[in-house]
């Protein structure tokens, strides 16, 4: 099974267009056929079924812990995301398709009804809203997914709209080691008040024991920081690791 997230944009992006199709049957549509309303039916049963299947299969998926980075711009040593990111997401945008159709229960009601009214403009609000949320989501998982940096500045982990960043200098020598976790790494500062900086890499496709060892290569190593994001820096990394460069940005 492929877990290098290369059908994970295709898959977001599927079913940002069903949610999109799904959303505007429910508030433009107005089902007087049976077989439309048979439509209807189905898809509020099918829509959390599948929705949930994406999310369990983003939850046991086995993660992909790869000992090696992409050579990215910026310059940048990066680990990208991993595919169980792209399913996460695609169950959440289809679970609020299923959401947002329940302004279609409404249709047809009597307006002059205050009760009425006021429910169809809060479903209506809370689906423009929902829909808003989605486009945020959709935009993090095709252009800016969950990814780790290490650049000549330091380490970033985060997306385009959020980080969390420690410079090189800011962290304690002969550290970080390897550690147990392996969906997280605990960074050990210099900072006052603030002696640790823990890095959640759920989603992030790299084997903490290798990130473990490149930051702390580098922290022990200023030298070579300002190799990070070269091929040259790159094989020099791999070399001193004892690892090979096996990962590919998808």
């Amino acid at each position: 099974m492929d877990n290098t997230g290369t059908m994970s944009r295709p898959l977001v992006a599927g079913a940002f267009a069903v949610n999109v199709a799904v959303v505007a049957t429910g508030l433009l549509g107005h089902p007087d056929q049976l077989w439309q309303r048979s439509l209807s039916a189905l898809t509020e049963i099918v829509l959390p079924l599948v929705s949930l299947a994406f999310m369990i299969s983003a939850l046991v998926m086995t993660k992909v812990r790869t000992p090696g980075f992409v050579v990215g711009p910026g310059p940048a040593f990066v680990a990208p995301a991993d595919r169980a990111h792209g399913y996460f997401v695609a169950g959440q945008v289809l679970l609020a398709a299923w959401v947002t159709r329940s302004p279609s229960l409404f249709q047809g009601a009597p307006y002059a009804d205050p009760v009425t009214v006021t429910m169809r403009a809060i479903m209506i609000g809370s689906a423009v809203v929902v829909t808003v949320l989605n486009l945020v989501l959709v935009g993090i998982a095709l252009f800016g997914r969950p990814r780790l940096e290490l650049t000549p500045d330091g380490v970033y982990l985060g997306n385009p709209f959020w980080r969390r960043a420690v410079r090189w200098d800011e962290l304690v020598p002969g550290l970080p080691l390897r550690q147990p976790d392996q969906d997280a790494l605990t960074l050990t500062t210099v900072r006052p008040g603030r002696p640790a900086m823990r890095l959640t890499l759920n989603y992030i496709r790299v084997h903490t024991w290798f990130l473990a060892d490149a930051i702390r290569y580098y922290v022990d190593h200023p030298d070579r920081r300002a190799e990070i994001g070269t091929q040259a820096g790159y094989d020099r990394l791999m070399t001193a690791l004892g690892a090979a460069p096996v990962l590919r940005e998808s």
